[in-house]
């Protein structure tokens, strides 16, 4: 059980990360918009 829980956690943790990174990209490219603008 405890390895389970183990890669649960790593898995929700790379899933907030690539939530967190997909934000970032996304608001890099409305502010590259905004300034070609």
């Amino acid at each position: 059980m405890g390895n389970v829980s183990k890669e649960g956690a790593s898995l929700a943790v790379l899933k907030t990360i690539l939530k967190l990174s997909e934000m970032c990209v996304e608001s890099k490219r409305k502010r590259a918009r905004l300034e070609h603008r």
